[in-house]
């Protein structure tokens, strides 16, 4: 059954991830878990012989939904990460 904190989408993939060595993905709302888990893998790229590319798209716009945007609350950490891989930081 969907848990927000427990059997999400989000929750499965940072499980998954942290089951293959990832151990620092955190966050439980889907933008927190994936800007911390692209911060880690393109951190892990450094240590290891891994290529990580990061591509910016636009976002797609459905007429059912209104544009996302950061979603509160944000992991504080996680904020500066995201500043730091849109560049800002």
């Amino acid at each position: 059954d969907f848990n927000l904190f427990t059997n999400s989408c989000s929750t499965l993939i940072k499980f998954g991830l942290r089951k293959y060595g990832f151990s620092k993905i955190n966050g439980f709302l889907p933008r927190d878990v994936f800007v911390s888990a692209a911060y880690e893998i393109l951190k892990y790229q450094n240590k290891e012989n891994l290529s990580v590319s990061m591509y910016s798209m636009p976002q797609l716009k459905v007429p059912e939904a209104p544009f996302s945007k950061n979603s509160f609350p944000m992991n504080p950490m996680n904020w500066i990460r995201l500043k730091k891989l849109q560049g800002i930081v």
